[in-house]
């Protein structure tokens, strides 16, 4: 089995000078990764250790120095970002639609369990995290008196975040040998004759936001 990784970093940066008065700088970073886990099966879905896992996150920062004075100075700061992640990332086998399953999404590869056996298929078939647009502003105020140095401002800062999960968009399948007989697990999935069946056919989201606003001296 061999484990794949594809990354690419990005980094950007800008200084400006508009003034005596007024300078700005800006900061841009990208990472980008998405791994591939081998599989040991001829049918990769079928592996529950394989499969992709994705991540894209970026993040910005703008900050503008402002000079009002000799010894008073205006520092704000602005801060976005963005994360996207896939952990694992569906894989569209096909194999339901190939074996006929109906009830589940056809477009992917069920999780089958016969008892005494080695699952086959991912039990999470489907799950992405997106930090939407974390969002941060701060912005100080300093005054220098000779030894003596006093600094106040405040801060907002908002943190939406989403989870989204399809575990068993694909299907999730068990099978054991009550009606086959001890040992005998793999007859029931022959027969098709099911322990247990679990669907869930659309993506579940959870949504978390928190803001914050406080002022510091």
């Amino acid at each position: 089995m061999v484990t794949s990784n594809n990354e690419l970093s990005l980094i950007g940066r800008v200084d400006h000078v508009f003034s005596a008065s007024d300078r700005i700088t800006a900061r841009w970073a990208q990472f980008r990764n998405r791994q591939e886990r081998g599989a040991a099966t001829p049918i990769a879905a079928a592996d529950p250790n394989a499969g992709p896992d994705s991540l894209d996150n970026w993040n910005l920062t703008v900050s503008w120095l402002h000079s009002m004075g000799p010894t008073l100075f205006n520092d704000a700061r602005f801060t976005l970002a963005w994360r996207d992640a896939g952990a694992p990332v569906a894989i569209e086998s096909g194999i339901g639609q190939q074996v006929g399953l109906q009830g589940a999404d056809p477009t992917g590869m069920p999780q089958v369990t016969v008892a005494g056996l080695t699952a086959m298929g991912l039990g999470n078939q489907d799950r992405r995290f997106q930090y939407r647009y974390p969002t941060q502003i701060i912005n100080t105020i300093s005054w220098f008196k000779g030894k003596h140095t006093v600094k106040v401002g405040g801060e907002w800062r908002r943190s939406p975040n989403y989870d989204l999960g399809g575990s068993t968009r694909f299907g999730a399948l068990g099978f054991n040998d009550v009606a086959t007989g001890p040992g005998f697990g793999l007859a029931s999935l022959l027969l098709g004759w099911t322990n247990t069946a679990n669907v869930i056919s659309g993506l579940s989201e959870a949504k978390l936001a928190s803001e914050l606003l406080w002022w510091r001296s």
